[in-house]
C-alpha cells in the first residue's frame, strides 16, 4: 500500500513518479520527457468532484435506516445526512464512531474537502474529530467489520488528513495547509468523544473532495525517439523504389 504525500512547492524530476492533470508539459530533451512541477496553489485545474457516481464501492459501517444511506453522504443536498445505527451495539465499532470507505474513478491529487457534520462538536449526534486516509492502492479493509477496523488501527497508520472540532453544521471547506494528498482509495471515520450516551445518531450531511486527477510523469523517451527514425527510414527506402 503506498502513501504518498505532495507538496505543491517541490517539483521531482523521478521517472515514473505522477503528475497532476492540467500541469503536464511534454518537452524532448536529453532522451527523456520531463513534466512540470507538482500541483500549484489555487491551481486553476483542480475540480470539484460533485457526481456522486465519483464515489464508487461507498460502504458505510452502518445506517440508521431508510432515507439515511451513506449516499446521502455525498449527494448535493445538504438537508439530507448518513447516519449510523446508533443504538448501543448497532454499530459494529459502537455508537461513538463511523467508518465510511470508497475509491475515485482514478488518482487524483487532493488539495481540498468541504465537509458538514450531522451535529457540531459537543452534541450527542455530533462529531468531534475526522480522519482520513488516502492511498494509491486498496486499504482492504471492511468498514462493516469491528475487528477490520480494529485491526487497521492498530497498524498506527497515521490518518492523512485530520479536523477536529465543528462548531456548526455549515458546509466549510478545509485545505491541505502542508501540500496536497495523492489518492484514489479512501478511509474516513468520524468519532464522538464527547459523552457517555447510550446511544446516539451521529454522521454527516455533506462530504466532497476537491482536487486534479493524476497522469504519469516523466517516462524514457528513447523508444518514441527509435520509432519515429524507423519511420522516416522505411519512407525513404520506398520513395527510392
Amino acid at each position: 500500500m503506498s502513501m504518498l504525500r505532495f507538496d505543491r512547492s517541490v517539483a521531482s524530476p523521478l521517472l515514473g513518479s505522477f503528475r497532476p492533470m492540467g500541469a503536464v508539459r511534454a518537452v524532448l530533451a536529453l532522451g527523456v520527457i520531463t513534466a512540470s512541477a507538482a500541483l500549484p496553489a489555487g491551481n486553476a485545474h483542480a475540480l470539484a468532484l460533485t457526481d456522486p457516481g465519483s464515489y464508487r464501492n461507498l460502504r458505510a459501517s452502518s445506517v440508521f435506516g431508510s432515507g439515511y444511506e451513506v449516499s446521502k453522504l455525498v449527494d448535493p443536498n445538504l438537508v439530507s445526512a448518513w447516519v449510523i445505527s446508533g443504538a448501543l451495539g448497532a454499530n459494529p465499532q459502537d455508537r461513538d464512531e463511523g467508518w465510511v470507505s470508497f475509491e475515485l474513478e482514478k488518482e487524483f491529487i487532493i488539495d481540498q474537502l468541504d465537509f458538514a457534520p450531522r451535529g457540531p462538536s459537543g452534541t450527542v449526534n455530533g462529531i468531534d474529530l475526522l480522519e482520513m486516509w488516502a492511498s494509491l492502492s486498496p486499504f482492504n479493509v471492511d468498514v462493516t467489520s469491528a475487528s477490520s477496523t480494529a485491526a487497521f488501527l492498530t497498524s498506527n497508520l497515521k490518518p492523512s488528513f485530520k479536523v477536529a472540532g465543528f462548531a456548526s453544521t455549515s458546509s466549510l471547506p478545509y485545505s491541505y495547509s502542508t501540500g496536497s494528498l495523492a489518492g484514489r482509495y479512501f478511509l474516513v471515520r468520524l468519532l464522538n468523544q464527547t459523552d457517555a450516551v447510550s446511544s446516539r445518531n451521529l454522521g454527516a450531511t455533506f462530504f466532497q473532495l476537491q482536487g486534479a486527477p493524476m497522469v504519469p510523469g516523466p517516462v524514457p523517451a528513447l523508444g518514441v525517439a527509435s520509432a519515429f527514425l524507423a519511420s522516416r527510414r522505411l519512407r525513404r527506402r520506398c520513395q527510392l523504389r
